[in-house]
C-alpha cells in the first residue's frame, strides 16, 4: 500500500484556466487547481482508480442553469508527433465523476496528476425567426377569429334562449391577452409599463381560465343530449354570478400574487390546460410548434364550434 499526497496549488487557476478544456460548452473554473502525487514512484498509472474529493468555488447558482454539468478534468502536457508538438489541455482521460452535489464533487480517477473541475455551463438554445414569425401570424389569426366570434356572440344577444355570457367574456380576456403579447415588445425597456403589462397580463390570463371553468360548468349543468348540447338562459347560472366568479376570483388572484411580491414570497400559480401541457417539451421543435398553434387558436376553435357549428 501507499499514501498519496494532495497539494492545493493557490491561484493555479487563473493560469490553467478553463479556456484549455475543449468544449462547445461556456465553462468556469469550479476549483481550485491539486495535484496528487505518489512519494517514491515515478508511474502515475495506477491498478485501481482512486477516489477523492474535492470542494466547489463558490458561484452565484442563480446564474448557473440546471442543465450545467460538472467534468473531473485532468491537465495533460504532453509531445505529440515527430515534430514534438506540445498538447497543453485539460483532458478528461481516465477520470469522471463519481458523484457530486451543491457542495463538492468526488472524482474517480486512474491516474495521478493535477486536477480540477471544470463547470460546462448550458447555453439556452437561440432564438428561431421562424418560430417568432409562426407565432406572430397564428396570433393574428387567432385574434381575426376572436374578433367574428365576439361579433356573432354579441348579435345573438338578443335571443334570451341562448346564453353565450362566459363565451363572450372568454374571447375577450383571451383577446386581449394575444393583443398584449403582441405588443410586450415595445415595453420591455420601461419598468412601470412592462410592471403594468405583466400584471394586466398576469390578470387576463386568469380570468381567461376561469371563464373556461364556467363554461364547463355551464356544460356540465345544462347539457341535454350529448348530440345536441344547448345553453339555455333559464337554466343557467345566473348572470350577475357569471360576471362575478368571472372576474372576482381573477381580481382576488392577482392581488394576492401582487401581495406576495411586495412581501418578497416566491408563490407559483399553476393552471392546468390541456394544450399547456406541451409547453413541458419545449425542446422539440415539433412540439414548439404545436404549442404556438394551439394555443394561439383558441379563437379559431370556439369561433368554428360555437358559431359556425351552432344551429341556434
Amino acid at each position: 500500500s501507499a499514501a498519496a499526497a494532495f497539494l492545493t496549488l493557490d491561484g493555479m487557476e487563473s493560469l490553467l484556466s478553463h479556456t484549455y478544456f475543449q468544449t462547445v460548452n461556456r465553462t468556469e473554473m469550479y476549483s481550485d487547481v491539486i495535484t496528487a502525487i505518489l512519494p517514491s514512484m515515478n508511474n502515475t498509472n495506477l491498478t485501481e482508480p482512486v477516489n477523492f474529493t474535492i470542494q466547489h468555488k463558490k458561484m452565484n447558482m442563480l446564474t448557473v442553469p440546471e442543465a450545467s454539468m460538472v467534468t473531473c478534468v485532468y491537465w495533460e502536457d504532453k509531445s505529440l508527433g515527430a515534430a514534438a508538438k506540445k498538447i497543453r489541455r485539460w483532458s478528461v482521460e481516465g477520470c469522471g465523476v463519481a458523484f457530486t452535489n451543491e457542495n463538492y464533487t468526488v472524482c474517480s480517477c486512474s491516474h495521478l496528476s493535477t486536477f480540477a473541475l471544470i463547470l460546462q455551463i448550458a447555453e439556452p438554445p437561440p432564438d428561431s425567426d421562424f418560430l417568432e414569425w409562426l407565432n406572430r401570424m397564428c396570433v393574428i389569426i387567432g385574434l381575426f377569429f376572436f374578433a367574428l366570434a365576439i361579433f356573432t356572440f354579441l348579435l345573438c344577444s338578443w335571443n334570451p334562449k341562448i346564453n353565450n355570457t362566459a363565451r363572450l367574456h372568454l374571447c375577450l380576456n383571451l383577446a386581449f391577452s394575444h393583443l398584449l403579447l403582441l405588443w410586450n415588445d415595445r415595453y420591455l425597456e420601461d419598468e412601470l409599463a412592462c410592471t403594468v403589462m405583466a400584471g394586466l397580463l398576469h390578470f387576463l390570463i386568469v380570468a381567461s381560465f376561469v371563464w373556461m371553468l364556467l363554461e364547463a360548468l355551464q356544460l356540465h349543468l345544462l347539457v341535454r343530449r350529448l348530440s345536441k348540447v344547448q345553453v339555455i338562459q333559464r337554466d343557467g347560472l345566473p348572470r350577475p354570478l357569471l360576471y362575478l366568479i368571472g372576474y372576482g376570483v381573477p381580481f382576488v388572484i392577482v392581488g394576492v400574487s401582487a401581495l406576495v411580491i411586495v412581501f418578497k414570497i416566491l408563490a407559483q400559480f399553476v393552471i392546468l390546460g390541456c394544450t399547456w401541457i406541451l409547453g413541458l417539451y419545449q425542446t422539440n421543435l415539433f412540439f414548439q410548434v404545436l404549442f404556438i398553434i394551439l394555443n394561439s387558436q383558441q379563437g379559431t376553435f370556439l369561433f368554428i364550434v360555437h358559431c359556425l357549428l351552432n344551429k341556434e
